[in-house]
């Protein structure tokens, strides 16, 4: 029986994966590399600084690395807004009526907490783990382990919205459901071969599709 819902952040809850990428294009660049499509698919969903640091010869550490794309990524949301992604507000009051709820997305915790208190809805979580609160990151299933034991649940328990392949990946490996929400960003086909027992097109899928199985 499922009782959790655990929410990745980016792409699910805020429109924000064009911003990722700007931010992680300027960050490159500082360091004096080009981000290609290839760290684009080892990135996405995953914690950046992490992949920076183990792909790059880069002399900064990983937590200096991750300072650099929290500060531009803070920037650019306190500059430019964010947008949720359509049918969250419905999902969340669904949801929370019949559910616990949780985070588990890459971004680094005060990055989390400022999209959740830009958009009012910090107070539906129970629980919040950042990729930088775990030693591995997505597609590991450290941080979707992380947040099953802080539920206390066990992880068939509970059931992830993801956007990425590393994301679904880090969820499966977890023992755990997962949805899968498209994206322009994230091959369709690639979507399906990370294992996600249910791929939709928008959020008010979801709701529709947890409402009938209560």
């Amino acid at each position: 029986m499922i009782k959790a819902i655990i929410f990745d952040m980016d792409g699910v809850i805020i429109n924000s994966e064009a911003t990722w990428i700007k931010v992680v294009e300027d960050v490159f660049a500082g360091y004096g590399y080009e981000y290609t499509k290839e760290f684009h698919k080892k990135i996405f969903g995953s914690n950046a600084a992490r992949v920076m640091k183990q792909n790059l010869d880069i002399k900064d550490n990983e937590a200096e690395i991750g300072k650099k794309i929290i500060e531009r990524f803070i920037y650019l949301i306190r500059n430019e807004g964010v947008k949720e992604i359509p049918g969250i507000y419905q999902l969340l009051d669904m949801a929370k009526k019949n559910f616990v709820l949780a985070i588990a997305s890459s971004t680094p915790k005060n990055g989390i907490e400022l999209i959740l208190d830009t958009l009012g809805i910090k107070d539906y979580f129970s629980v919040i783990v950042s990729g930088y609160d775990v030693k591995n990151p997505k597609p590991h299933p450290d941080i979707y382990l992380a947040a099953a034991e802080k539920l206390k649940l066990k992880p068939e328990e509970c059931i992830a919205i993801e956007d990425s392949p590393n994301g679904i990946k880090s969820a499966k490996r977890a023992d755990m459901k997962c949805i899968a929400l498209k994206n322009k960003y994230a091959d369709e086909k690639e979507l399906k071969k990370s294992g996600a027992d249910m791929l939709v097109s928008n959020l008010d899928e979801i709701t529709e599709k947890l409402l009938k199985e209560l």
